[in-house]
Parts: C-alpha cells; structure tokens; sequence
C-alpha cells in the first residue's frame, strides 16, 4: 500500500492518440464527448483529493451518443493499440516495477480504480489508471465501494504519512511461522484503519506476507543457528536488529520490517535452540 507518482502524461494527448483512427460516426460522437469527460474529470480528481471516490455516481452513458461500450472500446480496443505508449508510461509509473496495492508483486498490468464498466467516463483517465500486479487486479475485480471505508487506497491520492499499519507475530511452533494483521489505528482514524483493513483482507495480503516470510526464516535459519553459538551471546539479537533497521529504513511497512520486528520480540524465539 504505497503512493506512487501518476505518469506525466497529458489527457488531451492520450484522447487523441486514441480517437484519432476510429471510424466516423463514432470518432465524431467522442470527440464531441470531450467537454463532458473534461468535466468528469474534473470531478474525479476532486473526490479523489477528499478521498470521496465512493460518491462519484455509477453512470452508463457520457453523452446520448456515446455510452459504456464506447468508452470500454476506447480502452480495450485503442489503448491497448494505438495508444501503447501511453499504457506503458503509466505501466511505468511504479517505481521497481512493484505493484503499489500488495508492495511485494510485479506490475503486470494496469487497474480501473474505479471500474471501466461501472465508471466508463474514466476507461482511460490516466488518474483512473493504476499499475499493479495480475493477481491484485483479479482480486480487487470490479468491487466498487459503497462507503468511504470500503475504498481501497489510492496509490497517486493515498500517503499513508510513515504510519505503521502492519504487524507480525510468531506462532511459538516449530516449523517457525507468522502471522500477518493490520494494526488498530482506529482511535487515530476509524475510515483510514478500515479501508486498510479492507485492501488487507480482499487481497489476501496476510497469507502472501506469511509464505514470504516463512521463506526468508527458512533461508536464514542456519546462519541464525551459527549466531546463537557465538561468543557474543547477543549476537542472534544484534543481527536481527541490523536487519530491521535495514528494512524499516526502506519500508516501514514491508512484511520483512514486521517479520524481524517480530523475531526480535519474541522472547520465546530468542530463547529456543534453532537447530531443529
């Protein structure tokens, strides 16, 4: 759950580049569409300021002549082709190709924040437009929000402001595991903590943290059983606590900066022989 920059890209080019080679009717219908997606637009960035996406009205039609099927076509059928420049500035826009929704996949592709076939005036609005992993946007599919706490963040709207919103803890079993859970940040702001909540649990982010950090232990367990039969008896903790201090100087919120934080909590892992 990362804010990212929107590419720069100017929506009046990106109309053209997709109008420009469609047959006539149609061509003449959009373009005279224009005004009232300018306005839309508008609208949209507005709400996604306030963080009030959710009161944009679901709508099929933009003008009397050009409606859903159009706009959905403007995206599937011109993006996608004479626009593919456009589409991969704004596939680009993730820094290290990262999916900005789970913070761990790479992007594979690009989501309707608020979906084509339910928002069709935002097919290919580049604010409208987010890179993100396949598996992200299967998930996150055309759920549309009814409330504010329902929204997903928004990667170019959304900072969470150095918050700390993810946690580990170990399962005190051997093979050791974890399980991943959103902090309560209610008292600090009740939407805020529920849409996290919310992206958490439709993307199944706890399982995809946990398989990661089940394998990170299991790659580093034998060189923390060398640690702990070291002179320096804080030597295991030590570690532990560089690698946190890596991590948590990256990503605040990253499941290797909960996982270590974790560890290095944890009394009872501290304490047990690693050479199981």
């Amino acid at each position: 759950m990362k804010k990212i920059d929107v590419a720069n890209i100017n929506y009046d080019d990106l109309f053209e580049a997709c109008v420009t080679s469609m047959q006539q009717p149609r061509q003449a219908y959009l373009r005279a569409a224009k005004p009232q997606l300018d306005l839309n637009n508008n609208q949209y960035e507005t709400h996604a300021g306030l963080g009030s996406l959710y009161q944009v009205s679901q709508h099929t039609d933009i003008t009397s002549d050009v409606g859903k099927d159009d706009m959905v076509y403007l995206y599937d059928g011109k993006l996608l082709d004479k626009g593919r420049d456009y589409y991969n500035l704004l596939l680009g826009a993730a820094p290290y190709d990262t999916c900005p929704f789970c913070s761990q996949r790479k992007v594979k592709s690009l989501d309707h924040y608020l979906p084509k076939t339910l928002y069709p005036s935002f097919s290919i609005t580049p604010l409208n437009l987010i890179p993100c992993c396949s598996d992200c946007n299967k998930d996150k599919g055309t759920k549309d929000a009814n409330t504010a706490s329902e929204q997903f963040l928004h990667p170019y709207f959304d900072d969470l402001n150095g918050l700390i919103w993810l946690k580990a803890e170990l399962t005190q079993r051997i093979p050791i595991s974890f399980v991943f859970s959103v902090v309560d940040i209610s008292s600090l702001d009740s939407i805020l903590y529920n849409r996290i909540l919310h992206q958490f649990e439709v993307l199944n982010l706890g399982a995809l943290y946990a398989s990661h950090a089940a394998e990170e232990f299991e790659n580093i367990r034998r060189m923390l059983v060398k640690l702990q039969s070291c002179p320096d008896d804080g030597a295991l903790a030590k570690y532990l606590q560089m690698q946190l201090d890596t991590y948590k100087s990256t990503d605040l919120n990253s499941w290797a900066t909960a996982m270590y934080e974790a560890l290095l909590n944890s009394e009872w892992f501290l304490e047990m022989d690693l050479d199981y």
